[in-house]
């Protein structure tokens, strides 16, 4: 079953979560220049699995790309029609869901 994570709209924040059985450390945190939400993803002990993932609405976060994690983060917009991500966007009009790799996205 997918998994929704509260998501603040702070411009930088760092938490540690489960997600599929993986204990992972998010950090999220807004660039003022591109004006886009970006994601690092962390083992516990800091080893990074994939940095500098630049978030965009209904797209996968590791699609395409190969890194040591089981399943997907989503930012997803409950708009309709879906709305571009941004700054005040988490909890209003978006969430960032996590889907295992046996569940469907979509």
């Amino acid at each position: 079953m997918p998994k929704t994570l509260k998501i603040e709209s702070d411009a930088s924040q760092r938490f540690q979560t489960t997600l599929g059985g993986q204990t992972v450390i998010l950090r999220l945190y807004w660039n003022t220049v591109s004006a886009s939400w970006f994601l690092d993803l962390y083992k516990p002990d800091g080893t990074a699995i994939s940095t500098g993932r630049r978030l965009s609405t209904n797209t996968p976060v590791f699609a395409g790309v190969l890194v040591d994690f089981e399943g997907d983060l989503v930012p997803q917009s409950y708009s309709t029609p879906a709305t571009e991500l941004a700054r005040d966007s988490w909890g209003t009009t978006h969430n960032l869901v996590y889907y295992a790799t046996s569940e469907s996205i979509y």
